[in-house]
């Protein structure tokens, strides 16, 4: 229902059972929705549970059209439970930029009520604490949540269904979802409807719902005609699209996530779903060149089950933080150090008896200091610190209350924890809302609130994001319009505010900070655009005045894209992007400034933000740097931490009017290349198929190039060759001529030139430019005996090429090209046998060994905003094989010829591809070869008199790759 003054209602109709039949089969029950505003969409988002007979309760989620009349996409889950309970009855409170889900649980004798957190609205929810909200008393059933926020701002109000044994209302009031307080002998408790619920009116409105004359009606709303764009929905949990890095599970199915980079990027962390711990999600770390070691990091409990998740990771990856579950039930917050990170450090909380949960959410740059929250024994949550030897020492940063009350929570730290950027509570007589803050100072006692964008100085603000050195702060603040805007505090003691504004023309809309460049010159996060989307946004110039769209991955510009990092001097941003599937994908732009900075970094680092997926990779060579922002007047250089004191407030900001938004400045001020990092690494990996059957095919290729002739003493023997090898994706084919001479009777010398007339490679990442040419020797001892002969046979040959090489675009990636040279050697040692049957009947076995290294030259990529720099690969194989041959007499000269063979590597052959991209990180990828291969081969030999031979064979094999090669070789020769 949907209503533009409470009394005139229009009401819509969703039938999921006829809509969705393919996501709700044999629908029995759909209920208790609620409606949340979406800011990244500018529109709301419907949530509901549902049940069938077959899955139980669920809950999911959908956007709703501009009219209220549909909804835009298909629903999707909205929480995936870490302790396998179906839960009902949801509802989300936004606070301080966290997202608060209150669930009733459903498949478990007691019902209750507990909670789940998460940073986006959609995704993402973890559960805190498996036990239930202490709510009610023991007994008693509830469902039904519902918080509020009261309106003076002293905190919030849970409200719940007290279904039995009794009816009424039960209300419990909290400042942080962590601890309840029972609130009784309210009007509200002896209220007597189920799952109600409580929305804030203003005097008018509460008037004119109360009017004797005023008659409330409802009536059914037309469906909207007009076309609808489709908002953003997060990726399913089981879906088909598996992102590069997988899952923990052995079929890469169900969900993971990245929270944080290592510098180099070779490091990644976050959380996945795994096969041995059900439904509980577990903080992960992807490492290696490739990212393709996964590793479940662990808990805290002593059986090591439960529910993780890793926030953070120092520069050299070798310190993962974030949060454990403990032996009691409790996320807490913890460190993953030492060798592969076994060693496992319950940093504990605030609480003098280690009760309650605590998380840390941001590390120094070496890893040594750990900021996030953590319980109190005051009953709330406070922002906090842990430092010294193993983290040991803890430190209550508090708030910005006299009396350190209420609550704060730490997002943020310059690069050696000196500064700490977060939010805290402020007296009353400033304000009943939480405010941006810094800790500094020695043991970080020096609190400055910094205020917000509103003309009062009152209104919630948050710091997300701070230059290395701490002397510029970002975040979002609410303004005079009531928008959240992107905001920024720089100067002395950081008392210069900016609103950086919006995308809109009269900047309206929604719009925040996730990431500095190292100075704070160039600020990147996100804002609302005129379509409605939020689209990552960068803010740079003389006061940050001037700002550009960076776009979306969707083909017709709408969706939503959001800039999370940014590199040390701010040209590159790293982030997401929704694509036409709707999927949010990694994605990296390429910004160039349009005049020169009067400083920059030549070796940038993406700074990452401690409260969402972070990027940090190595940057590429310096080039144009972003446009020169005025220089922050510098604070006093904050000490470095020492032992806890307790915090005293050094300053509160006075009232003071408010920033004027920044104006627009026109999107041609900066050029952009937009790239999708998911897409990219997919190219290559489908480059590195190609690369390795080019590889395959060179071995191949060598093979004939290793022909012997027997001649006798004193002669000189020729031979001119023409033959084709094929593995269905690659086409080779090689012209030998060899000439041998004999030594004696039985033993002959001689030598080959080799080229290749035609080549088709896979097409069209390669193209051979130049035609092959190569070489090689041989040796023949053959020793006749009565009607047959042994032999002994030893060459070798090399030959090379170059190719042009161009990676294949997809959807927003580049099309990278370069040229390498592709070659080899190759050897065989062969002894064999030819024993005569009965007349002209011939049969024969024979064995050996060959060896083979093929190589592709390493190159770079040009013409690219970020170039691929691809390592030379080395290709080596040792075969033990053995066959058995036949030459069967048709006609006097002529006879058909056959054979069959079976090789097996020595040792396991190595085909390795490894590359590496600035901002994008590193590729390692393996072949994974055959060991047993085999081969048969027909064809004839016709003898045409004066010793002149030529043979005709076709041949049928097995690759190392596992696929089916076919080739064929005609062979002319004879004696001088």
């Amino acid at each position: 229902m949907r209503s533009a003054d409470l009394i005139h209602w229009k009401s819509s109709t969703i039938n999921f059972a006829t809509e969705f039949p393919n996501l709700f089969p044999s629908l029995t029950a759909a209920w208790a929705p609620q409606v949340a505003y979406d800011p990244l969409v500018d529109r709301n988002m419907v949530y509901l549970s549902a049940a069938n007979n077959d899955w139980g309760h669920q809950s999911y989620y959908a956007h709703s059209n501009n009219d209220f009349t549909k909804l835009t996409e298909t629903p999707r889950k909205l929480f995936f439970a870490r302790d396998g309970v179906k839960y009902i009855d949801n509802d989300i409170t936004e606070k301080d930029g966290k997202y608060y889900l209150l669930m009733k649980t459903e498949s478990t004798p007691t019902k209750g009520i507990k909670l789940a957190v998460s940073d986006h609205l959609t995704w993402g929810y973890t559960m805190p604490t498996n036990k239930y909200l202490p709510l009610v008393n023991g007994g008693q059933a509830i469902e039904g949540p519902q918080a509020y926020r009261l309106n003076d701002g002293n905190g919030y109000m849970v409200m719940y269904d007290r279904y039995y044994p009794n009816n009424g209302f039960g209300l419990s009031k909290t400042d942080d979802f962590k601890t309840f307080t029972t609130v009784s002998n309210t009007d509200i408790n002896d209220l007597n409807p189920r799952h109600g619920g409580v929305v804030s009116l203003t005097s008018d409105e509460l008037h004119r719902v109360l009017d004797n004359d005023t008659k409330i009606t409802v009536e059914n709303a037309a469906p909207s005609t007009t076309a609808d764009r489709r908002a953003q929905a997060a990726p399913s949990a089981g879906s088909g699209d598996k992102r590069d890095l997988g899952t923990l599970k052995a079929d890469n199915g169900w969900a993971s996530e990245i929270w944080g980079l290592s510098a180099t990027g070779t490091i990644a962390v976050g959380d996945s779903y795994t096969d041995s711990n059900g439904p509980n999600m577990r903080a992960a770390a992807w490492s290696g060149t490739d990212l393709s070691q996964k590793q479940d990091l662990g808990t805290l409990r002593a059986d090591n089950t439960g529910a993780a998740k890793a926030y953070a990771v120092s520069k050299d990856g070798a310190v993962i933080a974030g949060i454990a579950e403990n032996g009691d039930e409790n996320l807490h917050a913890v460190t993953w150090s030492g060798t592969n990170w076994a060693t496992k450090t319950d940093l504990g909380t605030l609480t003098s008896d280690q009760s309650g949960t605590s998380g840390v959410y941001a590390l120094s740059s070496d890893g040594r200091i750990a900021a996030g929250e953590s319980s109190v024994d005051l009953g709330t949550t406070h922002a906090a610190l842990w430092s010294g030897r193993n983290w040991s020492t803890k430190t209550d940063l508090g708030s910005l209350r006299s009396d350190n009350s209420g609550m704060s929570w730490a997002y943020a730290l310059s690069k050696d924890g000196s500064v700490v950027g977060g939010y805290a509570a402020t007296d009353r007589s400033v304000d009943v809302y939480s405010h941006a803050t810094l800790w500094s100072g020695t043991n970080w006692a020096t609190k400055t609130d910094l205020g917000t964008l509103k003309s009062d100085n009152r209104g919630t603000s948050v710091v997300r994001a701070l230059s290395a050195d701490g002397t510029v702060a970002a975040g979002s603040s609410t303004t005079d319009s009531g928008y959240t805007h992107a905001a920024l505090w720089s100067g002395s003691r950081w008392s210069d505010k900016r609103d950086l504004g919006t995308l809109r023309a009269d900047n309206s809309g929604s719009s925040w900070v996730r990431a500095l460049s190292s100075d704070g010159r160039i600020a990147g996060g996100m804002a609302t655009t005129a379509s409605g989307f939020a689209h990552g946004v960068v803010w740079f110039g003389d006061g940050w005045r001037s700002r550009t769209d960076l776009g979306t991955l969707r083909s017709d510009g709408g969706g939503v894209s959001e800039v999370q990092a940014l590199s040390a001097d701010g040209r590159v941003a790293a982030g997401y992007s929704e694509t036409d599937a709707g999927d949010p994908h990694a994605v990296l732009w390429k910004i160039t400034y349009p005049t020169t900075p009067a400083s920059g970094s030549t070796n940038p680092q993406a700074q990452t933000r401690a409260s969402g997926p972070a990027v940090s990779t190595a940057a590429p060579p310096a080039e144009q740097a972003p446009a020169q922002a005025p220089a922050p007047a510098t604070a006093q250089s904050p000490a470095q931490p020492a032992e806890p004191a307790s915090p005293t407030v050094a300053s509160s900001p006075s009232q003071a009017p408010a920033p004027e938004p920044t104006p627009s400045a026109p999107a041609s001020d900066a050029r952009t290349q937009l790239v999708d990092v998911t897409n990219t690494r997919r190219s290559v990996s489908r480059l590195r198929y190609d690369t390795f059957s080019v590889l395959e095919l060179q071995r191949q290729s060598l093979a004939y190039q290793q022909q012997t002739w027997s001649c006798s003493r004193g002669s000189l023997c020729w031979s001119a060759s023409a033959g084709f090898v094929s593995d269905g994706s690659g086409t080779d084919t090689l012209s030998t001529l060899p000439l041998s001479y004999g030594l004696t009777d039985n033993l002959t010398v001689g030598a080959h030139l080799s080229y290749a007339p035609y080549r088709a490679l896979p097409s069209p990442a390669f193209n051979d430019t130049r035609t092959a040419v190569g070489a090689g020797a041989f040796l023949n001892w053959n020793q006749p005996y009565a009607g047959g002969a042994w032999y002994l046979r030893t060459a070798f040959g090399a030959s090379q090429y170059h190719a042009d090489i161009r990676r294949l675009q997809s959807t927003a990636t580049e099309a990278g090209t370069g040229g390498a040279r592709i070659g080899g050697l190759a050897g065989t040692l062969e002894f064999g046998q030819t024993v005569p049957v009965f007349e002209d009947l011939v049969v024969g076995w024979h064995g050996g060994v060959r060896t083979s290294r093929i190589t592709r030259q390493g190159y770079t990529e040009a013409n690219v905003s970020f170039p691929v720099q691809y390592d030379g690969i080395v290709y080596r194989s040792t075969l033990a094989y053995l066959g058995a041959d036949i030459a069967v007499p048709l006609t006097t000269n002529l006879s058909w010829i056959s054979g069959v063979e079976i090789e097996q590597a020595v040792r396991k052959p190595t085909l390795r591809f490894t590359a590496h991209a600035d901002y994008i990180g590193d590729f390692k990828y393996a072949a994974d070869l055959t060991r047993t291969r085999g081969e048969a081969r027909t064809g004839l030999k016709f003898g045409l008199g004066n010793n002149l031979t030529v043979s005709a064979t076709a041949s049928v094999r097995t690759t190392a790759l596992g696929t089916t090669a076919i080739g064929g070789l005609l062979s002319f020769g004879g004696e001088l």
